[in-house]
């Protein structure tokens, strides 16, 4: 059974990041759109990495608290432009460095906000095996919070705490 852990952890330091294995560093900006159809949420991303842009566009909708069907699908830089123009203006963007790494043959995922720097947040995907995954002994874990609201995206864009 495949299950996801989400962790509030020390911004990490130079010394720590130069410790995580195969990394890789997407700079990216999350723009949340306009409602159109109820309880959709919709946003468009740009990730940078390795010279190279890619755009989404998704739609998420909640079936519960811990549930959700989300579409995911590139579209065009083009395309990109256009979706900007239905922002939502009361919520900020989102802009984060995602630093994907290897630990212990698992895929971690470290958001780092870099107008917020006393904090970031660790993300791991594991194939639960009644044990939790083995996180880096190198990463402060503050505490966790896989289903704190307060954490997801949506939640610190709108409350202007990350911009």
């Amino acid at each position: 059974m495949l299950t996801k852990r989400k962790y509030l952890i020390e911004y990490p330091t130079l010394s720590q990041t130069n410790l995580m294995e195969n990394i890789i560093v997407k700079d990216i900006v999350q723009i949340y759109l306009r409602e159109i159809e109820e309880g959709i949420e919709r946003k468009i991303i740009r990730v940078f990495t390795n010279n190279n842009t890619i755009c989404y566009y998704t739609e998420k909708k909640k079936n519960s608290e811990l549930i959700s069907n989300e579409k995911k699908q590139i579209i065009t830089a083009c395309e990109y432009l256009k979706f900007i123009l239905e922002a939502l203006t009361s919520i900020n963007e989102i802009k984060k460095y995602k630093l994907c790494f290897t630990y212990e043959n698992k895929n971690f995922e470290l958001d780092v906000y870099p107008k917020h720097e006393e904090e970031a947040t660790l993300n791991v995907e594991f194939e639960y095996d009644g044990k939790d995954a083995m996180l880096p002994p190198f990463i402060s874990i503050i505490k966790e919070i896989t289903n704190n609201r307060k954490y997801k995206d949506s939640s610190l864009a709108q409350n202007n705490i990350i911009k």
